[in-house]
């Protein structure tokens, strides 16, 4: 009877239904509300599954968001109990199709399409079982690579964020995943400039923007400001080392020349890109996730005409080099950095050259180019 009722409710809806899980919080994960708007141009109606932790946005989302309020937000525990509140909510919602983002949902995903005989698309947004947090954590780290061996060969669909990752996985699995980048949207940003506390509009301002995480040479851009004068830093974001680099900013005085934002929705991001001078993805090789990852920032960065410094790691490099809208270094060292940042600053030519690279890239560089190919998977979907 029960299974004959939920049977009628599927009948009942005006489109078919695909559920987005997640650990993210919807409101500062761009990529999640554009899949989500391109899920909406097809046959099908999206909504998100995902977790609440103590510092989670209490912001509205165009879409029905299912939130659950778990005992425990990080380790083992975490990820056990929340596979399996994922596994019985979708259960019970019983989705046309189940959108798996990240390693870290898919074995609760995975086994609950068994039961529903559900489609299940794998949207790996890093190389997980690579990422810095399990290099020093061998046994933790083959628990992840166990299930991507058991789970990732099972699934219908995988998309993933750049060309080197999709290889890995084909390489490992035999499995094509298409490559759709975390492009910004198209959409004209009309916004005006939002003055930003303790930045300066006459003096040369950096930006990172991202998660403040082990690895992002955060520490090291830092410390290269003690090289310099004249130079700002605006860090948007929040992680695991966020007490840490503001620990840092007081111990080296540089409270009147660092803004540390945290936690913001991904609208309010470009109000400070567009107080930046120059944007910064500079990543350690700690593994290939980093060395292989392309972030959305680089995209966002040369939408707002904003030239880059990056670390010459091969995606971030193809499009910096490629679309000749920044430069790349191998090297971190803050002395280093403090005299490439003094160098470009200086060059006011090359400055406005990268500048204007990146006002014709932007108009190549977008979601609705990339979105097709999720596009198609969906309308071939039965």
């Amino acid at each position: 009877m029960r299974k004959e009722n939920h049977r009628q409710k599927k009948l009942m809806r005006t489109k078919p239904e695909i559920a987005i899980c997640t650990i993210s919080d919807i409101a500062t994960d761009y990529r999640l509300h554009k899949m989500a708007l391109t899920i909406s141009k097809t046959k099908f109606s999206p909504y998100f599954i995902t977790r609440r932790r103590k510092d989670y946005i209490n912001k509205s989302s165009a879409f029905t968001v299912k939130i659950m309020r778990l005992l425990f937000e990080k380790g083992p525990f975490f990820y056990m109990e929340y596979n399996i509140r994922l596994f019985f909510i979708l259960l019970i919602k019983r989705p046309d199709v189940i959108f798996s983002v990240d390693l870290d949902t898919l074995t609760g995903t995975k086994l609950a399409s068994l039961f529903l005989q559900t489609p299940v698309i794998f949207d790996s947004h890093e190389y997980f079982p690579e990422s810095p947090e399990l290099q020093h954590r061998p046994a933790i780290k083959k628990i992840w690579q166990k299930i991507e061996k058991i789970f990732v060969p099972k699934i219908d669909h995988g998309i993933t964020v750049c060309g080197s990752i999709a290889d890995i996985y084909r390489t490992k699995y035999n499995k094509d995943f298409k490559v759709i980048r975390n492009l910004p949207l198209a959409e004209n940003n009309n916004m005006e400039p939002k003055p930003v506390a303790g930045i300066k509009d006459n003096t040369f301002t950096l930006i990172y923007q991202g998660a403040v995480n082990v690895g992002r040479g955060l520490k090291e851009i830092i410390e290269s400001l003690t090289y310099l004068q004249d130079v700002n830093l605006i860090i948007v974001g929040d992680g695991d080392i966020f007490e840490d680099i503001k620990q840092q900013i007081k111990e080296l005085n540089l409270t009147e020349r660092v803004t540390t934002t945290g936690k913001i929705p991904f609208q309010e991001i470009p109000f400070y890109t567009n107080q930046a001078d120059m944007g910064l993805i500079l990543l350690e090789n700690m593994g290939l996730n980093y060395y292989y990852s392309l972030p959305n920032r680089v995209f966002d960065f040369i939408k707002h005409q904003t030239p880059i410094l990056a670390t010459d790691f091969p995606e971030i490099k193809k499009v910096v080099e490629g679309y000749n809208v920044g430069h790349c270094t191998s090297s971190m060292e803050p002395k280093h950095l403090a005299g490439l940042i003094e160098k470009l600053k200086s060059d006011k030519q090359q400055m406005e050259l990268w500048k204007n690279n990146c006002k014709a890239a932007s108009k190549e560089l977008v979601w609705e180019n990339d979105e097709k190919q999720l596009i198609e998977t969906l309308n071939n979907l039965g």
